[in-house]
């Protein structure tokens, strides 16, 4: 009985000392058009800047994911072309039955997250080519979300035990109630 109540411990006393600090952190950025903003027209370029936060810096962290979210009316033909950072991630999608509809189109951006000074800003270009019979597009959001673990100790993580951990502790805590029990 001892020698069991004793293994116990131990395993106990182990799962504690394996338990894992959950420090990821997710960073939104948005940049609204408003009613009057937006409208493009004809052949061009648009460019405009998303914050990332100061505490992100390659390799220091680990990116989870990065994603950039484009909201827009009047997509058509994918002949509006994304840049980010001066790399291609591809064209506006119109997943719509027709021109008129609104779309929203991802883009997983994290290959750009190989090296990263902190605090510098993300930029984004979108090369467009309106024509047909509607001939212009009209940008409603841009959304950057970046997800990583923060290794810096700026911020502390709150620590957290992993799921096996936890269950771990319940099959633990099952087995001394059993053998309690039947004493």
């Amino acid at each position: 009985m001892k020698r069991i109540f004793a293994v116990i411990l131990v395993l106990f006393c182990v799962m504690l000392a394996t338990i894992q600090p959950v420090s990821a952190f997710t960073h939104t950025d948005t940049k609204h058009w408003g009613l009057f903003e937006g409208w493009l027209t004809g052949t061009g370029t648009l460019s405009w800047q998303h914050a990332v936060t100061p505490d992100f810096q390659v390799p220091y962290d680990n990116l989870i994911s990065a994603s950039l979210v484009i909201d827009a009316w009047f997509v058509d033909d994918n002949n509006d072309k994304i840049f980010v950072e001066n790399t291609y991630f591809g064209e506006l999608n119109n997943r719509t039955i027709w021109t008129l509809g609104w779309s929203s189109s991802n883009f997983d951006i994290g290959s750009l997250f190989t090296t990263w000074a902190s605090g510098t800003p993300l930029d984004v270009t979108l090369g467009y080519k309106e024509k047909g019979c509607f001939n212009y597009l009209k940008l409603d959001k841009s959304v950057f979300i970046l997800n990583y673990e923060n290794f810096e100790q700026q911020n502390p993580p709150i620590t957290a035990p992993e799921p096996g951990t936890i269950v771990m502790l319940g099959l633990g805590l099952m087995a001394i109630a059993a053998i309690r029990r039947k004493h």
